[in-house]
């Protein structure tokens, strides 16, 4: 796994450990806004940095580098010759559900 899908997958659990924290601390009364504001900015700033990472360049292949990755400005029908259009499909919901997040 290269290390952009490590971190996302890092942050995916991190997120998903704090929504339950968030949760028995609120029930238990003591998730303070200003503890709150600081998680959220955390959060937000891991997400931020996995967005830049997504449509960040693509050096995969030295003969055709591209400042942007090339699934988010082109279409995936790019992919269908080598039958990665799944995998293109996917690449674009994942950078889209990071821009939400966002």
């Amino acid at each position: 796994m290269d290390r952009l899908t490590q971190f996302n997958v890092a942050i995916s659990v991190l997120s998903t450990f704090v929504l339950l924290l968030k949760a028995v601390l609120y029930v238990l009364r003591v998730w303070y806004p200003l503890l709150a504001a600081v998680v959220n900015a955390i959060l937000t700033g891991l997400y931020v940095a996995s967005m830049y990472g997504q449509a960040g360049p693509d050096m995969s292949d030295s003969r055709y580098p591209s400042k942007t990755a090339w699934y988010i400005t082109k279409s995936c029908d790019y992919a269908k010759a080598s039958g990665y259009v799944k995998y293109c499909q996917m690449a674009k919901g994942s950078f889209a559900c990071t821009v939400f997040m966002v």
